[in-house]
This record gives C-alpha cells, structure tokens and sequence, in this order.
C-alpha cells in the first residue's frame, strides 16, 4: 500500500518539528521513517490508512 504524498509531507512535518523542538537526532528521525515504510507493508496498513483518513475527513467537516 502506498501512502499519499501529502501524509508523507505532514509525517516530515512532524518529524523536523520534533528534531527542532525537542533536540530528537537525525538517526531517530531515520528510524521512524523506517519503521513508518516497515508497518506500510503490513496487515495493519489498511487500519491505519483507514484511521488517516477518517481523520482527514474529520478535520475537514470541522475546518469547512
């Protein structure tokens, strides 16, 4: 299953935040991301793409 570019993005995001707000090091960052692409090839990818996205809609329905 392939993520999304703008989830990709807003993973990233969220990856630099911590890096610049809590001091979190390059190779914690590489980690993550590595375990991120690790679970997208799981059983648990259609749960989690399914979670992303009630979110989405969530914050969409709450933001228009």
């Amino acid at each position: 299953m392939v993520l999304s570019l703008p989830i990709l993005f807003a993973l990233a995001g969220v990856l630099l935040f911590f890096q610049r707000i809590d001091g979190m090091r390059i190779s914690h960052m590489v980690v993550a991301a590595l375990l991120g692409a690790q679970i997208s090839t799981t059983a648990l990818a259609t749960g989690i793409n399914a979670a992303v996205s009630a979110a989405g809609h969530l914050l969409a329905a709450v933001f228009s």
